[in-house]
């Protein structure tokens, strides 16, 4: 009798485990309701220390917002005033529509040292209706470039680019000598990196994975090295392009890398939309090794 009783009770904390579970993404917040004994009473509330609303009024001003989209190089204008953010505009195909957002649905924590993201980016959670993502700013006095990513829960809609602070206008890849088609063939795998003055697109087997707007772009020198990396924020920042022959005129191609560090936060959300954790999980896929020189 008493192993039968055992076993009832690893039954029944396994149930209560794997439903539980469940609840826990982006897509199907907790919800307190989901914690109610069987009297209907609250058995635990949820709690959150995502209790502070609104961007800092520092950050308060215009910024230049370069949407990762086919007009990533003309710059939108965005508002950064009373806590919240306008001007944004949707990547994927709708960049004709502004979106923004108020400071009661922009969210931080009292620690400083919690809100800090990617290592040197302070950053904040959105959770507005559908949409839910993140914002972050530079925390360095000598960095002005920021990062947006915000998706639609409902929709396939995405808000994605990065913000500048600094409305200077930027070279990005502006030696037409870099200019034109590269393909390596790789194991039969057809890699092929076009770059333009407005863009640079890479694709595999005729399938496009990234297409990056020039102005992301600051030209570098170093060791063996004469091209183009995305210096500034984290949006495609495991991107570099490379000379052959370490001079500002390939001779054969370039060297093209793509490293893609999974920039975007886990954020789970309570029934109401409030935050309740934003998770960084780091790690990195090789997109294109270092060891491939893309030839036209």
């Amino acid at each position: 009798m008493k192993k039968l009783q055992y076993l009832l009770v690893c039954i029944l904390i396994f149930t209560i485990v794997a439903c539980s579970s469940k609840n826990n993404d982006i897509t199907n917040p907790i919800s307190n309701a989901n914690l109610n004994d069987n009297n209907g009473n609250n058995s635990k509330i949820i709690t959150t220390s995502y209790t502070i609303h609104g961007i800092d009024e520092k950050y308060n001003g215009s910024w230049k917002f370069f949407n990762a989209d086919d007009n990533g190089n003309i710059p939108v204008d965005i508002t950064i005033k009373d806590g919240g953010v306008s001007g944004l505009v949707i990547s994927n195909g709708q960049s004709q529509n502004a979106v923004s957002f108020t400071k009661d649905h922009i969210y931080s924590t009292p620690t400083p040292e919690e809100n800090q993201y990617y290592d040197r980016y302070f950053g904040y959670i959105i959770s507005e209706g559908a949409w839910v993502g993140e914002i972050h700013f530079p925390t360095y006095d000598d960095e002005t470039v920021g990062y947006v990513y915000v998706t639609n829960k409902n929709t396939s809609e995405i808000i994605i680019g990065m913000i500048n602070k600094d409305a200077s206008v930027k070279d990005g890849i502006d030696n037409d000598k870099f200019y034109g088609t590269y393909i390596v063939n790789d194991n039969g795998k057809e890699r092929k990196l076009e770059i333009k003055v407005d863009f640079l697109t890479y694709s595999e087997n005729g399938e496009v994975k990234v297409k990056v707007p020039s102005k992301f772009f600051t030209g570098m020198v170093g060791d063996n090295f004469k091209g183009y990396s995305v210096l500034e924020g984290i949006l495609y920042s495991g991107i570099w392009i490379n000379s052959d022959n370490n001079t500002w005129t390939p001779s054969k191609g370039l060297y093209f890398e793509y490293y893609d560090y999974n920039n975007k936060l886990e954020i789970q959300l309570k029934e109401d939309g409030t935050p309740i954790s934003a998770k960084y999980n780091k790690k990195t896929t090789t997109i294109s090794p270092d060891n491939l020189l893309y030839t036209k």
